[in-house]
């Protein structure tokens, strides 16, 4: 079975911290040829992980107009778990703010909102909502 996440994660470039969304889905080696497919139609790129006994295949999306479709998508036409909405709803809304920014600079202090409660939301325990 594989693994699906999205996620608000921090980039170290010169001095600086910025902040950007990734999707990833990991599934065994020998289940290679969906996440092809998944990287074919929406991009994002394939990679092999040998760490571990079973090597799997890790597809990353990276770019936010191609996360914002994939997550809208999903919204429209699947049944989804309560945390993986909540954790989706809460990725669109860090992509919205992040999209209303010039592409450099910018107040990154409500993108650390957005992580903080995304990262909230995962522990145990978290009030839902």
């Amino acid at each position: 079975m594989g693994e699906g996440s999205v996620s608000i994660r921090e980039n170290h470039i010169n001095s600086n911290k910025t902040l950007f969304a990734s999707l990833a889905i990991a599934l065994r080696e020998d289940d290679r040829h969906i996440l092809d497919f998944l990287q074919e139609y929406f991009g994002g790129s394939c990679g092999l992980d040998i760490h571990g006994t079973n090597p799997q295949v890790r597809w990353v999306v990276q770019k936010n107009k191609d996360i914002e479709v994939i997550l809208t998508r999903m919204l429209e036409t699947c049944i989804l778990p309560a945390k993986k909405l909540q954790d989706i709803q809460i990725v669109l809304n860090f992509l919205s703010w992040r999209n209303s920014l010039p592409f450099r600079g910018g107040d990154y202090s409500k993108g650390w909102e957005f992580r903080e409660k995304l990262m909230k939301s995962r522990s145990y325990g978290a009030i839902r909502g």
